[in-house]
């Protein structure tokens, strides 16, 4: 193996453990939103506090946390609202953890019902979707379509990331790139 072989290894190892470390971290950081919203979503319920409640508690841990931007009040809002609308529906609880927390935000603002929350956090996980990406495919209406489908969603997510790779190919310089050299690091690092 050459040096130039084993660096691309090195350097696939290497993303890949990243982007592992980084849906973890999106996972946890998922499932402390969720906590966050339902404490809140608690103590709201049992004492009655009101919108005031959360601009305090927001000022309070933005305090003991500076730097820290995921605890605006509007973002503990925000966590309190997935929580209330996804505290009895345990698949789209799975679901949202598998995306980040904008994502999610994006879901809940322009997605009603169930399924097609389903469908859209499932294709951006599937996918890796961007959060720009994500909210083209629900305003251009991709779950309708699929609906129409007789594969509904896997033949509708395929065909879209057929067409990506067909308007990839028409560019002269991905066309350059895509040229064979030699064996993939996908093939997995062994040094």
């Amino acid at each position: 193996m050459s040096l130039t072989e084993f660096l691309a290894r090195v350097k696939f190892a290497i993303r890949v453990r990243q982007y592992d470390a980084l849906r973890t971290v999106n996972r946890e950081m998922v499932g402390l939103y969720w906590d966050l919203g339902a404490a809140i979503a608690r103590k709201e319920e049992e004492t009655g506090w009101g919108p005031a409640f959360v601009d305090s508690l927001a000022r309070a841990v933005q305090a003991e946390f500076p730097g820290s931007r995921g605890f605006s009040a509007a973002n503990l809002r925000s966590m309190r609202k997935v929580y209330s609308e996804y505290r009895d529906k345990p698949a789209l609880q799975a679901l949202m953890r598998e995306v980040g927390w904008s994502k999610n935000l994006v879901v809940l603002r322009l997605c009603r019902a169930d399924a097609e929350r389903e469908f859209y956090l499932k294709a951006a996980s599937r996918f890796g979707w961007s959060r720009a990406e994500l909210e083209a495919q629900i305003l251009g209406r991709t779950w309708e379509r699929s609906q129409f489908e007789p594969a509904g969603f896997e033949r509708t997510a395929l065909y879209m990331l057929d067409a990506r790779v067909a308007e990839a190919l028409q560019d002269e310089y991905t066309c350059d790139l895509l040229e064979p050299r030699g064996k993939s690091p996908a093939d997995g690092f062994h040094p």
